[in-house]
């Protein structure tokens, strides 16, 4: 399981095919899908959903969105477990063989925050954090309590600008953090992830379909 945004905080889905990396940064060698959160306009909205399933499935999540003067602002939190299965189900003529079930337990919260400071000149916050606690078997006789522990958190400043009906250009500075887990009693194992990321891109439009795109970017990764 990894962190999933509820219906309510996603706006659209866009995918991109082939090489993006001047208009999307280093990363988007061979495509980009892009997941944009909602952007909260007029009056207060508040959505509630609730859910379950098989396999002892439950999930709640919650969002509120809207504007006040030039400021929006979007805020989600959704939270999901389950009791999981046994994933060795032919293992059971294996000696020792302890069959038992693995679940996981994830929270996850968002926010976007947005000032219109003028309608051609924009500042915007966002942020992700995420937590997932998750069960799995090392081997098909352990009987230790084998998990993973997974937190993510991204936050992204930017100021977007439409100089003219041709001009725009957008400056952005972001950290994105992952910490993953598998804590005693089974193997331990810890890695610590941060990237940092500064980039300012621009477009001009040429005329009749053309587009002059470009890119400086500077990036920064530590393990």
């Amino acid at each position: 399981p990894v962190h999933s945004l509820s219906v309510g905080e996603r706006q659209r889905v866009e995918i991109v095919r082939g090489a993006a990396s001047a208009i999307y940064g280093s990363d988007a060698i061979g495509g980009v899908v892009q997941i944009f959160t909602r952007k909260g306009e007029g009056r207060p909205v508040v959505e509630l959903g609730i859910g379950g399933g098989t396999l002892g499935l439950a999930k709640l999540d919650a969002s509120i969105a809207g504007s006040s003067g030039i400021v929006d602002y979007a805020l989600g939190a959704s939270g999901e477990s389950s009791n999981g299965f046994n994933s060795r189900p032919l293992a059971v003529a294996v000696p020792g063989f302890t069959p038992d079930v693995d679940g996981y337990a994830s929270r996850n919260a968002s926010l976007r925050l947005g000032m219109q400071l003028s309608k051609t000149q924009r500042l915007e916050l966002s942020a992700l954090t995420s937590h997932v606690n998750s069960e799995y078997d090392s081997s098909a006789t352990s009987r230790i309590d084998d998990r993973t522990l997974s937190d993510t958190r991204t936050q992204r400043a930017a100021w977007t600008a439409q100089w003219s009906p041709e001009l725009r250009s957008e400056l952005s500075v972001g950290e994105s953090t992952e910490r993953y887990e598998t804590p005693p009693p089974g193997s331990p194992y810890l890695t610590e992830t941060r990237v940092r990321s500064y980039a300012f891109s621009g477009s001009y439009k040429l005329g009749q379909g053309g587009l002059l795109q470009g890119l400086l970017e500077r990036r920064e990764d530590k393990l």
